[in-house]
């Protein structure tokens, strides 16, 4: 991309403060993982510093659980567009009902998910699991117990390139309705 995607605009808002806010929506708290050094203090949010650099996203989950206090975390990549447009609280929702090690929302496309709600519970075998060198989260979450929310793939679509950022016309959206319990 060659520069920072969180601070990409879409729709006038920068990726990471649109994201913030959608999370928002459906908790009580929220923090941002910004890699090993403070990023993105202007927005107001807490952040959760990594533990180590470029480590991908388990690292950042960790860092998440962390910073949290709820026994659930929805965690979200930070170049997904169409956020706000996603079964948010339906994942949260499936991840709590059939108490769930992790909960994500799948587009189809055989990749990972974008998006999950991961249980506290998880973290010392996450923790483990990054003690080992795994990196690929689907390998770290093996053996744990997860379901998957279907989602359009239009909607789990991230920015990678600079194409990819071209503007879309969104209609506007509408938050999710918060759940308790939920970092």
């Amino acid at each position: 991309m060659g520069r920072d995607k969180a601070l990409l605009e879409h729709e006038g808002e920068s990726l990471v403060a649109r994201g913030a806010r959608t999370l928002a929506a459906l908790s009580s708290e929220v923090v941002l993982a910004c890699g090993t050094a403070p990023r993105y203090q202007e927005l107001g949010w807490p952040l959760a510093l990594e533990s180590e650099a470029d480590q991908g996203p388990l690292a950042g989950i960790l860092a998440s659980l962390v910073a949290t206090r709820g026994e659930r975390v929805l965690v979200a990549a930070v170049d997904l567009p169409d956020l706000a447009r996603c079964p948010l609280a339906e994942l949260v929702d499936l991840a709590t009902q059939q108490d769930l090690d992790l909960a994500g929302l799948d587009d189809g496309s055989g990749r990972p998910p974008l998006v999950w709600v991961v249980h506290r519970r998880c973290e010392p075998a996450l923790r483990a699991a990054f003690a080992r060198g795994v990196r690929r989260l689907l390998d770290a979450f093996e053996g744990l117990s997860c379901a998957a929310v279907p989602v359009a793939p239009t909607l789990a679509r991230n920015w990678n390139t600079p194409s990819d950022a071209a503007p879309l016309a969104r209609p506007g959206t509408h938050p999710p309705e918060r759940r308790e319990g939920v970092a």
